[in-house]
């Protein structure tokens, strides 16, 4: 079976990311997928002065942080799991 296959290969998030669309997708999906995932890099960076997570570690413990949408969602779903004994979010 030959499949039309799509890929894009980029770093993000401290690792090298691919995506592979098998079928018939417009060259435009494959972008729409990276676009989101360097939006959420730019959101949960640690490096990166103006990233939520950034921002929150040097504000820990002094005041409250304003945060994406984004980034308050994914801690509320992390939430239940980091409160578990044993559990290690690191």
């Amino acid at each position: 079976m030959n499949q039309k296959r799509l890929q894009k290969i980029f770093p993000a998030l401290g690792t090298v990311n691919t995506i592979a669309l098998y079928g018939n997708y417009a060259p435009e999906t494959a972008e729409q997928v990276k676009k989101r995932v360097l939006e959420l890099h730019a959101r949960f960076s640690f490096f990166e002065a103006e990233s939520d997570i950034f921002r929150i570690n040097e504000q820990a413990g002094i005041k409250p942080v304003t945060v994406h949408l984004d980034t308050f969602l994914s801690f509320s779903m992390l939430w239940p799991t980091a409160q578990k004994p044993g559990a290690h979010l690191t």
